[in-house]
């Protein structure tokens, strides 16, 4: 594997665990964004979390990847991107991401370019622990943050003290280190270039 995509899933009825309407008009947009950059003649492999969602968005990308590859592909499921493992504690969805490192060994033989479709949480720290493994600089807003923002600003403004003091202050409450996940944008990908260890966030065309 020299490429991976961590692609989250288009908006979902979560009800019933498909997309909406919107989700597939997402989906569509991050298939055009995939179809300028994925060469032809590609080897690649597509692994899903399992869920309805995932595995929709999946499918409506599949025909692109088949195109590309010049060849049938199949889904192949995959526990370690399952929501389940996104949801917990922060500190718990973290350790799972960290967990997922071992995912790209795994799936290292399976092409040049390996697609994870999955969920928000699980894929965003599964990407701070790539990046952190291969020294990449995430963009500020994708990075998992030690604190909470809104504490911060709280303490800043409750306290009259700096933003620097406020930060140390946060951190030692008693509640422990409050960690911030970010969020991941419906049908977007974390893509990692794994040799050239290089990053970018994209997000699919509006329809």
């Amino acid at each position: 594997m020299k490429e991976l995509y961590l692609i989250r899933h288009g908006n979902a009825n979560y009800m019933n665990d498909e997309l909406s309407d919107l989700g597939r008009r997402q989906v569509h947009g991050l298939y055009r964004v995939l179809e300028e950059r994925l060469p032809e003649g590609i080897s690649c492999a597509v692994i899903v979390s399992g869920s309805g969602r995932t595995t929709e968005t999946a499918k409506e990308l599949i025909p692109l990847f088949d195109k590309k590859a010049g060849k049938r592909l199949y889904l192949q499921k995959e526990p370690g991107l399952s929501q389940m493992r996104g949801m917990g504690s922060d500190d718990q969805i973290i350790a799972n991401g960290k967990d997922n490192l071992s995912l790209i060994e795994k799936y290292s033989d399976e092409g040049d370019c390996v697609f994870f479709v999955g969920h928000d949480k699980i894929l965003i720290t599964t990407g701070n622990a790539i990046a952190d493994d291969l020294s990449i600089e995430l963009p500020d807003y994708l990075k998992i943050k030690e604190y909470e923002e809104s504490y911060v600003l709280q303490t800043m403004k409750g306290l009259g003290i700096s933003r620097k003091e406020a930060i140390e202050n946060v951190k030692e409450w008693w509640l422990g280190p409050i960690m911030k996940i970010p969020p991941m944008a419906e049908a977007s990908a974390l893509f990692f270039d794994l040799q050239g260890k290089e990053f970018e966030y994209l997000l699919p065309l509006e329809e």
